[in-house]
């Protein structure tokens, strides 16, 4: 694998097959009079119309089953008889409560531009806080992967992903959700990554972020710098690795080749679900054979056979399938200038490459992201305008220490 071999046969890898975005989407939280300025405010009410048909039937409800219950217990006394007439007036108490706890509920939060206060007030009463907004940690981005089990009337059938932007604070209830959009096409809206980075500049808050296993903090202008001057400055740790002896773990290799460092990506736990499959038929055609031959359930011996049979042609075609991947890993390489990443096209039958510059890479982080092919962790490597995804088939252990390794060779290069 050389620079040269890369640049002839070199095409564009995207991160997904899904084209194009979803553009702006609604934010979910209400901030009046915009959510770009200061002073902003956001007020959630109780449901008025439910508290009140609650309200409407439960007051009913208590006043006539409370003198049914009266007058049977002056006439019968208490009587074990009498539990249903106990149970029909709790049920009008428990509309009476939830309807005055819709109409007394509000939560109003105000944020200037010194301080975040907030009150609550319901049925448990009323509270009321006031932070500085120095003493927020900053403005947290997340997102999430969430499978839609049934229809809503808000993403249909479809899974989506729910991003995320809040005042991070230590505790919990003094903690402000800024922002929040629902995405049934998997990709961010585009006003999310830009506000996340307003909010900072205007809160005077670093930005922090929440990707699995890399959490980092900056501040808004550290967003458009390389990410080798992110890691000379200190605000990507880069990780220690000794290059002539490297502790690696099983699912990847390292070795030099002219001036490129060259990881190599073995698909082990693809292996390690194979051997666990065979285990599987193995085990259940002993269970099999022992039903047949004790006579009393040939039935059950016959279907495990059966059942053995597809996990055992299962596993040959997993193996063959293994075997290519073996035959031809995933490499990554880098060398003072670029960054290459290449992968197997076993349909086609050919090398799909792709390069991207280290003075324009940004992020290297694992990340849960699901694109419409895969929707577990993957390495992310970001740069302008592109990214790459890789490490599907390597252990959780594996994608950690391959971003590791990958941070450090940049820091090298650069």
């Amino acid at each position: 694998m050389n620079p040269q071999s890369i640049n002839k046969g070199r095409q564009r890898v995207k991160s997904s097959v899904i084209s194009g975005r979803s553009g702006s989407t609604q934010n979910l939280v209400d901030w009046q009079p915009s959510n770009r300025r200061l002073p902003m405010a956001h007020v959630v009410s109780g449901h008025r119309l439910g508290g009140l048909l609650a309200l409407l039937a439960g007051v009913p409800w208590v006043y006539f089953s409370s003198r049914y219950l009266v007058d049977a217990i002056g006439h019968h006394g208490l009587a074990a008889a009498q539990s249903l007439l106990y149970l029909l007036v709790c049920g009008g108490l428990v509309l009476v409560v939830f309807g005055l706890s819709q109409l007394l509920y509000r939560e109003e939060m105000w944020i200037d531009a010194g301080a975040v206060k907030g009150l609550r007030r319901g049925l448990s009463g009323r509270n009321h806080w006031q932070e500085p907004l120095a003493n927020y940690l900053g403005v947290l981005q997340t997102h999430e992967f969430r499978r839609n089990e049934q229809y809503d009337r808000l993403h249909g059938n479809a899974d989506y992903m729910v991003y995320k932007l809040s005042l991070h604070h230590h505790e919990v209830s003094k903690r402000v959700l800024l922002y929040e959009s629902h995405n049934t096409l998997m990709e961010p809206p585009d006003e999310w990554l830009p506000l996340w980075k307003h909010y900072g500049v205007l809160f005077r808050l670093p930005l922090l972020d929440q990707a699995p296993g890399a959490e980092t903090t900056c501040s808004p202008g550290d967003l458009d710098m390389p990410l080798s001057v992110l890691m000379e400055k200190g605000v990507i740790a880069v990780p220690a690795f000794d290059l002539t002896n490297p502790t690696l773990p099983a699912d990847m290799t390292l070795h030099r080749e002219a001036d490129l460092w060259i990881v190599t990506l073995w698909p082990v736990r693809l292996q390690r679900n194979l051997i666990a499959l065979f285990v599987m038929t193995a085990v259940v055609l002993l269970v099999g054979l022992a039903s047949w031959h004790s006579g009393k359930f040939a039935t059950v011996g016959l279907v495990a056979g059966c059942f053995a049979a597809v996990l055992l042609l299962t596993g040959i075609a997993s193996k063959i399938a293994l075997n290519r991947t073996r035959k031809y890993p995933d490499q990554v390489a880098i060398d003072a200038r670029k960054l290459w990443y290449r992968r197997r096209d076993h349909r086609h039958g050919r090398w799909i490459t792709c390069e991207l510059p280290l003075s324009r890479l940004r992020r290297v982080v694992v990340d849960n992201r699901p694109t419409l092919q895969y929707r577990g962790e993957q390495v992310v490597i970001t740069s302008v305008g592109d990214s790459i995804k890789l490490g599907r088939y390597l252990t959780g252990p594996g994608r950690r220490q391959l971003r590791d390794l990958l941070l450090h060779l940049i820091h090298q290069a650069g």
